[in-house]
């Protein structure tokens, strides 16, 4: 029974994220595509019209698709200890110390 119960409240969240997640990866393919056309504007020499003349276009823009979730911590008893959290929009300050410092494990090269 108990599977059962999270299977239904977990579902429709997960179906939202991924959702989400394809319309974030559909957005970032259309960014990469929107500045990989000829670098800067061969017309203008590359400078923007309607920019001060001495400030040049970026000439190249890597956008990247980034994932982080609690799921992707090594240690069992952290991921645990996050995935538990409340689901609240107030949370307390040492709490929130963890969910950043969370991160920054989680961005860091491995």
């Amino acid at each position: 029974m108990r599977d059962t119960l999270e299977t239904v409240s977990s579902v429709p969240l997960d179906s939202h994220s991924f959702d989400t997640l394809e319309l974030l990866r559909a957005t970032v393919r259309e960014l990469q595509r929107a500045v990989s056309g000829p670098a800067g504007l061969p017309e203008t020499g590359g400078r923007c019209p309607p920019c001060i003349p001495e400030i040049p276009l970026q000439t190249h823009i890597d956008f990247y698709n980034v994932q982080v979730a609690f799921d992707d911590l090594r240690d069992p008893q952290q991921r645990a200890w996050f995935k538990n959290l409340p689901t609240t929009f107030q949370l307390p300050r040492e709490t929130i110390d963890n969910v950043v410092d969370a991160g920054h494990c989680l961005l860091a090269p491995a």
